[in-house]
């Protein structure tokens, strides 16, 4: 919950200008509680409103069981797609 915050602040202005990826590493996440993923989903309709392509690489497992209860794995790329598309 600590971390949420500072995520936001770190990804939001990269919204602010055209990217044409955004990419987000989760190799070293073990643990996401509900405010990273409400986090993490307010970056993703940024992307959307933006044209900007939002995607979250290389999940652990922890991390992935969480995203499959919520249905969010559509947002999800290994570091070789989401850096090819």
């Amino acid at each position: 919950m600590s971390s949420s915050t500072k995520v936001r602040d770190i990804l939001a202005p990269l919204f602010q200008e055209y990217n044409k990826a955004i990419i987000v590493d989760l190799s070293g996440v073990s643990y996401i509680d509900s405010s990273g993923i409400v986090t993490l989903v307010e970056e993703l309709q940024w992307s959307h409103s933006s044209q900007n392509k939002f995607r979250l690489v290389s999940l652990t497992p922890g991390v992935k069981d969480v995203f499959e209860i919520t249905r969010l794995l559509t947002v999800f790329d290994t570091k070789e797609e989401a850096l090819v598309g």
